[in-house]
């Protein structure tokens, strides 16, 4: 009995090992691939204008794999990991064939263009699996400069202007950003809230005034309070714009750069009678 429950632990462990972060070779088809599991995906591109380019080869797929198969005889956790790397087709179409089981972290580069990342993604190897098409753009070519924010009975009015600063064929568009905190330090990185207030469209020695209003109660949502001194700062991104979050649960803007200067407001009240 002994000499049996042995060897059914040593088939366990050993199908384990063989779905784990090591690739195995059943399965695949006459040119290496696994015809009925991987993980595969499809990216897009998008230029500093916002138009999809026509061609989406080239982008580098960078998966990280960890999977935790068993403890070793004095106890210790043994953790295998692998890199896997591959890169798009020119319809943006990528493939990890025969992909080993585990937990991955997934980040996708191209030069010239704002990253993405996707992380916690888990893979049985059951069958196939996909992540969702993802977006990589180019940072828009124009600035932002913030003009002045007034606050009075609960009503924000803030108002910038954008100078769009190259010449193409037509007006181009941008998105604005806004970010929120209680420290003059208010950035792409830190920050307590995010607002995108729509598109603006513009072309070179151009520029776009507008001033937009915002109800400060969307503020209480996000841990706000009376009282508070709230400093905010504007930031452009491509028409097309992703954001993301890292590995700490940040949210990571890939295209937005050249932040305007912080102004302020005090918030004595939210005016709800």
């Amino acid at each position: 009995m002994y000499h049996m429950k042995q060897a059914i632990f040593i088939v366990i462990l050993i199908g384990l090992v063989s779905t784990s972060c090591k690739k195995d070779s059943t399965g695949i088809d006459e040119n290496g691939r696994d015809t009925l599991r991987g993980i595969f995906g499809n990216i897009s591109l998008y230029n500093q204008y916002g138009d999809e380019v026509g061609d989406f080869s080239g982008v580098s797929v960078r998966a990280y794999c960890v999977d935790t198969l068993a403890n070793d005889s004095l106890g210790n956790v043994q953790v295998y990991d692998t890199l896997i790397e591959t890169t798009t087709n020119e319809r943006g179409r990528w493939a990890l064939y025969h992909a080993p089981r585990g937990n991955y972290s997934f980040l996708f580069l191209k030069e010239g263009y704002g990253s993405y990342a996707e992380y916690s993604f888990w893979y049985d190897t059951v069958s196939a699996d996909s992540l969702k098409p993802i977006t990589l753009a180019q940072t828009p070519p124009a600035t932002v400069y913030f003009d002045s924010v007034v606050y009075n009975q609960g009503l924000l009015n803030f108002t910038r202007t954008i100078t769009f600063t190259q010449q193409y064929v037509q007006d181009y568009p941008v998105v604005t950003w806004y970010f929120f905190d209680t420290i003059p330090s208010v950035s792409v990185s830190q920050h307590i809230f995010g607002y995108m207030s729509g598109a603006s469209f513009g072309n070179v020695q151009n520029f776009h005034n507008h001033t937009i209003q915002f109800y400060a109660d969307n503020l209480r949502l996000y841990g706000f309070h009376e009282q508070d001194s709230v400093y905010v700062r504007i930031g452009l991104d491509n028409y097309v714009y992703s954001r993301y979050q890292d590995s700490t649960g940040v949210l990571v803007y890939p295209n937005v750069e050249n932040l305007s200067e912080p102004l302020s407001f005090y918030l004595d009240s939210f005016y709800d009678e």
